[in-house]
């Protein structure tokens, strides 16, 4: 039970989030230059600033798009993903976006949601 309250918590907290996504790409490599939040629109942007989604027959889950912009080796981008992908948090990539370099440093941009329940 405690793993699931890890991976999707009962509330938000987006400075910890963003420090736990920005030490995940330090680990790998990664220099993130911004952390931006948006939302879709089908959902609806809460008093607290937070982003609510509903479905029917489903138990209320807010979710927020975060969209990362960073720059580094190809290498430490799949290191990265990897990162992402064995987080105890819940994140779903919905877009990437690569911009190749000469020099082999690489600029990224990737979208990802994150979930809480409400």
């Amino acid at each position: 039970l405690a793993k699931l309250e890890r991976m999707v918590p009962d509330s938000v907290n987006n400075v910890r989030t963003i420090l736990d996504i920005d030490a995940l790409a330090r680990g790998a490599g990664i220099t993130l230059r911004s952390i931006d939040v948006s939302k879709s629109p089908e959902e609806s942007v809460q008093g607290d600033g937070s982003i609510e989604t509903t479905t029917l027959g489903a138990e209320r889950v807010g979710s927020v798009v975060l969209s990362l912009n960073g720059f580094g080796t190809y290498a430490a981008f799949k290191q990265f993903l990897t990162n992402i992908e064995a987080s105890e948090r819940l994140l779903d990539v919905i877009k990437i976006d690569i911009t190749t370099s000469e020099s082999g440093v690489y600029s990224y941009t990737i979208d990802m949601r994150l979930y809480w329940l409400r």
